[in-house]
């Protein structure tokens, strides 16, 4: 395999963050819709690898470990309910919880946690 030039690197990068990038292998990045503008990874969720497959929970669009089919947060939702896990699939859509500590986005106008 030879390696591929990226398309676009950081200026200005360290020395040894340059060593890394260089490392990086192009199919990879491909895979995770890397993106230097936005810097934000996209892990495909059905990849055998990197991927993790979906909460079943209507709406939720976390991921769930090998203890699924619930992400984290549905699971403790779920485990207080006392309802069989079919019920409250067909039951529960999903619930979001801002966390503590987080405080709002500083920026005017955003609504982001």
């Amino acid at each position: 395999m030879s390696a591929i030039p990226l398309p676009v690197q950081p200026p200005a990068a360290a020395a040894r963050t340059q060593e890394l990038i260089e490392a990086l292998d192009s199919e990879f990045l491909e895979l995770i819709s890397w993106d230097w503008k936005v810097r934000i990874l996209h892990y495909p969720l059905d990849n055998p690898v990197i991927g993790m497959p979906e909460c079943q929970v209507r709406g939720c669009d976390k991921g769930y470990e090998s203890r699924g089919p619930l992400c984290s947060g549905c699971r403790i939702r779920w485990n207080k309910s006392g309802l069989s896990i079919e019920d409250f699939l067909s039951s529960q859509e999903r619930y979001n919880v801002v966390h503590v500590r987080q405080e709002l986005c500083q920026l005017p106008g955003c609504k982001r946690p």
